[in-house]
């Protein structure tokens, strides 16, 4: 059992990465399994999106401005009047969370997936309005958790399957990003030890059969890596840029673009170095984290299990820390030092 781990990739070149692991007892980081957690959002849900664009035909900034009420006519206001870009900007107004499952209650939905949904919605029309729409920025799983929902609900099938076809369709490592209930005797970086192996962390992802938009995939560094070779040739490709190349170009100043995550004031956790108005990326609660820059070809993405054995302010502290001196080496692309600072990094406790 790997208790403690670190595994990251980093280049110049998005074409040739470079995999190294920190400590713990894994002998190849690229093949160790991390809860990836928010990462989800972006690499699952907002790929997602931008492949339904593609698929029908669909200018993106069109797709954006697009009212809920006219994707899904059986929804009720307020949500049927929040448009695609409220809810992916996380300018919806919606709470940043609210709990379906819990640590003394922690189990998954008996419903099926339709059903699942709507108990969902009700809950947030009950529970989960904080402000009128584009009052504020406002990060929150519930904005995916709407946008997974209407991706199942248009589609017909469920996130895990629309994720495997979607690997299929574009390449991508057959093995290497799956959702929880697909671990199977593979390495996987431990989580809070109320949890089985393999489990999801999050318990509303849990709550959602272990297949939610906004978190449960399980990836390793190697497979985060895939799909962000994916996005460079997404973002370069003549045939695809016309569709979707404004979804790796912000169109406003607010933090959130798309689900993409941007840097914004002196305490970003994406590095010293990191260009405003170039770099994106995410990251996750059990201590992941990918960003990389379009216009530079450049990138990274840094997982770790740091919520092992519990998820602690001392490690949420140290986190911060490790990520500002790994991207911000990694854009000064000192290496050297770069997997010194992981070498060196021992545990979270």
């Amino acid at each position: 059992m790997i208790e403690t781990g670190v595994a990251c990739a980093g280049s110049l070149d998005l074409d040739r990465a470079e995999f190294h692991a920190g400590w713990g007892r894994a002998a190849e980081a690229k093949d160790i399994f991390f809860d990836l957690a928010s990462l989800t959002k972006v690499i699952v849900t907002g790929s997602l999106l931008v492949d339904y664009c593609l698929t029908k035909s669909i200018d993106l900034l069109e797709f954006r401005e697009k009212k809920l009420a006219s994707l899904l006519p059986h929804l009720k206001a307020p949500l049927s009047e929040l448009t695609v870009a409220q809810l992916w900007d996380h300018r919806s107004g919606l709470k940043p969370h609210i709990e379906l499952s819990t640590h003394k209650n922690r189990k998954c939905s008996p419903l099926n997936r339709q059903e699942m949904w709507e108990s969902i919605f009700k809950r947030i029309h009950n529970d989960g309005i904080q402000s009128l729409p584009d009052k504020e920025t406002i990060y929150s799983d519930l904005n995916f958790w709407v946008l997974g929902a209407l991706l199942e609900l248009l589609s017909k099938k469920d996130l895990s399957q629309l994720w495997e076809a979607f690997k299929v369709k574009y390449h991508l490592p057959k093995n290497d990003l799956f959702f929880g209930p697909l671990i199977r005797n593979i390495k996987v970086c431990p989580t809070e030890k109320r949890h089985q192996e393999g489990e999801v962390n999050d318990d509303n992802a849990l709550f959602m059969q272990q297949v939610a938009p906004h978190a449960g995939l399980f990836g390793t560094c190697a497979g985060v890596w895939s799909w962000l070779v994916l996005m460079k040739n997404w973002q370069t490709s003549e045939l695809l840029s016309s569709k979707v190349r404004y979804y790796f170009s912000p169109q406003h100043t607010h933090r959130f673009w798309c689900g993409w995550d941007r840097p914004t004031g002196q305490d970003t956790q994406a590095g010293k170095g990191a260009s405003a108005e170039s770099v994106i990326g995410h990251l996750g609660y059990t201590g992941t984290a990918l960003w990389w820059d379009p216009a530079l070809k450049m990138g990274g993405t840094l997982l770790t299990n740091r919520i092992y054995p519990s998820h602690q302010e001392a490690s949420m502290e140290e986190i911060r820390h490790l990520r500002v001196k790994f991207f911000s080496l990694l854009w000064q692309n000192n290496r050297r030092e770069l997997w010194k600072t992981l070498a060196d990094q021992k545990s979270w406790t």
